[in-house]
């Protein structure tokens, strides 16, 4: 007789593994961002050179975030994560042997060590809904996905608020990023000595549920990954769902990295403590996205009311800033952007997870994010346009004009798919997953009681997940 779920306590060490390891990826991405002014003093850069430190994240996810993913979803968990945390320690080291003296070849030597802390990146954006299926419970997957997002927002809000505290002189720049190694060291060591692929026994019946195949070697096995990319893709919804979350994140990212020149009249000062305003409230929007989920397991209403959120503050701001409002109407309306925006991250982590059950959720995640990279990079080169030849009017009103787009896709286009992984909880017998059973490469199947076939396979035969022709040039995992 197989064995029900069971949640084990070792699940939040897990998770607290992971927050660290995408916490300080995301602090070394905002370091340079406070410390402009002084760089391009120090290294006889332009701002857009220094800029170009943390554009490289956004450039690697694009470029190379396909065969990431496919190494995270071949490899499994574990070994994505001490892959993130190998590549996270060593661009962390590279600038700090090399970064901080007054030289060209120290900018050049940043720049590496910041290419090679993205690459680390390719393991970790895409983690927490895959964390959160393998670990949690179905009733707190959601909340788990939401704490892994809102991990790496205070990364970043550590970077913002604690970098010009830790520098207060550029000639200090050695120490900090000296500790900032001593500090990803730490974490790669964490990852190494707790995570696991998954506990013993399936934490959920859709975990359980899961049919997992061995391992194979063969370059066809990209082949069929890539077979698999293109037939969710292939799907109005999938493809639809990631577009409008690219162009939402591409509305939050352009916030990220103008919010100086949007707010002319403000000191980099004042608008350094908004930034960090509009990351620390939005902590609470993935918190409390995740808690909606897991109470309603409303995935789509409770997403788009996220969107609709942001798209209406995304006006309030444009209308507060063209008309002068007061200081403190905009470090209200900015925080509930943030707070509106960094939602949106988490529920649609979610929401796509359900309706492309039992697909290896670091795929679809992925997917999300190099949707999110690619917009954002279009829409900071449309913005860097709008404000060197046009207004800041002009730039606002294309802000408003990409939220209000991923409104309408989301309310309109995005179909209301079978929530596949909810009705695989209700109509799937409980199993023990063998060791090694998931995602790290070994099988498992949901065994049925009296060795008839499972609900769970009848199920999964059923979806409309994948084409005939998808599962079979796949070769392995989905």
């Amino acid at each position: 007789m197989s064995s029900p779920p069971a949640l084990s306590p070792y699940r939040y060490l897990i998770l607290l593994s992971f927050s660290l390891l995408t916490l300080v990826n995301s602090w070394l991405w905002i370091t340079w961002s406070p410390l402009e002014a002084s760089l391009t003093e120090l290294w006889g850069v332009s701002d857009d050179a220094v800029n170009q430190l943390s554009s490289v994240f956004m450039f690697s996810y694009v470029l190379f975030g396909l065969p990431g993913l496919y190494l995270l979803d071949r490899k499994g968990l574990k070994w994505g994560l001490r892959a993130g945390a190998v590549l996270t320690f060593l661009g962390a080291c590279v600038r700090a042997g090399l970064a901080s003296p007054a030289s060209r070849p120290a900018f050049l030597a940043a720049y590496a060590g910041s290419g090679v802390a993205a690459l680390g990146q390719l393991f970790t954006l895409a983690i927490p809904p895959l964390l959160s299926a393998s670990w949690f419970g179905s009733d707190e997957r959601a909340f788990a996905t939401g704490c892994g997002v809102t991990a790496n927002q205070v990364g970043t809000a550590v970077g913002l608020g604690l970098t010009p505290v830790l520098v207060p002189r550029i000639g200090l720049l050695g120490n900090f990023l000296v500790a900032q190694a001593v500090v990803c060291g730490a974490v790669m060591a964490l990852v190494f000595a707790v995570v696991e692929d998954r506990p013993g026994v399936a934490p959920s019946k859709s975990a359980a549920g899961k049919a997992e195949l061995r391992e194979g070697g063969g370059g066809a096995r990209f082949a069929g990954y890539l077979a698999v990319v293109r037939e969710l893709l292939g799907r109005g919804s999938t493809r639809w769902l990631a577009v409008a979350y690219g162009l939402s994140t591409g509305v939050f990212y352009s916030f990220a990295t103008f919010l100086s020149q949007l707010l002319p009249d403000w000191s980099p000062d004042l608008a350094g403590w908004l930034g960090l305003d509009i990351v620390l409230v939005g902590l609470f929007g993935a918190l409390l996205g995740g808690w909606l989920l897991d109470k309603t397991r409303r995935f789509g209403s409770v997403s788009r009311y996220f969107f609709a959120l942001s798209f209406l503050l995304t006006v309030m701001w444009t209308a507060a800033v063209y008309y002068d409002a007061p200081r403190a109407a905009l470090f209200a309306i900015g925080g509930g952007l943030g707070f509106a925006l960094t939602g949106v991250l988490s529920v649609t982590f979610e929401w796509i997870a359900e309706i492309t059950y039992p697909t290896n959720e670091s795929t679809t995640a992925g997917m999300l994010n190099v949707s999110a990279q690619l917009c954002g990079c279009v829409m900071i080169w449309i913005i860097e346009v709008l404000l060197a030849d046009f207004s800041v009017t002009a730039a606002h009103l294309f802000l408003n004009a990409s939220a209000f787009l991923a409104l309408v896709i989301v309310v309109l286009v995005v179909p209301d798919d079978e929530y596949l992984r909810e009705k695989a909880e209700a109509e799937t017998r409980p199993s023990r997953l063998s060791e090694g059973s998931f995602d790290g490469g070994a099988e498992g199947a949901a065994v049925a009681e009296g060795g008839g076939e499972s609900d769970t396979r009848r199920l999964l035969q059923g979806s409309p997940k994948l084409s005939q022709k998808g599962r079979e040039s796949s070769d392995g995992r989905i």
